[in-house]
């Protein structure tokens, strides 16, 4: 696992992006809503559904919701904001 810093962001607050240093694919992000908060990347969780009655949980938010593809349909029940959560636009 590797990390990132990513210190532009919308909301002015810097990101630690982890990701695996062998292929590249983002795992997770710390600091998140000014450090209250911790971003798991679904594509980075194991089928875990497979074997519990209870399944994966629901994703919560929708990041950039306004940039979505036309073709790309919403996440039901999952907020929607234009940008991070936290910001004015």
């Amino acid at each position: 696992v590797r990390t990132y810093r990513d210190a532009v962001q919308d909301s002015g607050n810097a990101l630690e992006r982890l990701f695996c240093g062998t292929c590249g694919s983002p795992l997770y992000c710390l600091g998140g809503d000014f450090g209250r908060t911790l971003s798991v990347f679904y594509s980075a969780l194991d089928d875990f559904g497979r074997d519990s009655l209870q399944g994966p949980p629901p994703p919560q938010v929708e990041y950039y919701s306004k940039d979505r593809t036309a073709w790309v349909t919403p996440i039901a029940g999952a907020e929607q904001p234009k940008t991070k959560p936290g910001t004015d636009d």
